[in-house]
């Protein structure tokens, strides 16, 4: 009897395991996919003197330029510094700092991008453009 349970038991044991199969039950997927049919709105349509890209900022005269070597530095009305050119590979460079504070501290990253001849430029113009714009600390 010890013989015929134990084979049972060996033999019940290599059945479920030697087969590949879990013994747990098929689990069903709880919800199931839907489709939304419903369409979107169509958003309404703006006559054409009503478009405005608010994406562009509004072109503000320059007080004051200087090149750097072909790179144009702009002293902009409203305080703001606008720098265009093209870096060492020819890449175009055309950005605007909210003020003369945010040029100068950009100066040593934006030189990384320049030729050599470049970047020294722009570093000397630095002291000119803060005098120009007042701001503190500026020589003259």
């Amino acid at each position: 009897m010890k013989v015929f349970a134990a084979a049972f038991l060996v033999t019940a044991l290599g059945a479920g395991c030697g087969s590949g199969r879990s013994a747990d039950a098929p689990r069903e997927n709880p919800t199931p996919p839907t489709t939304n049919d419903t369409p979107l709105p169509t958003p309404p349509a703006t006559p054409a003197g009503d478009v405005v890209d608010t994406d562009a900022p509004p072109e503000v005269a320059a007080v004051q330029t200087w090149d750097a070597e072909g790179i144009s530095i702009e002293a902009l009305s409203d305080s703001s510094i606008r720098v265009r050119g093209e870096d060492r590979w020819g890449v175009r460079i055309d950005t605007v700092y909210a003020d003369v504070t945010y040029f100068a501290n950009a100066v040593p990253v934006l030189s990384r991008s320049l030729s050599d001849a470049q970047a020294r430029a722009l570093t000397t113009l630095v002291p000119r453009v803060r005098s120009a714009s007042g701001a503190p600390g500026a020589t003259p």
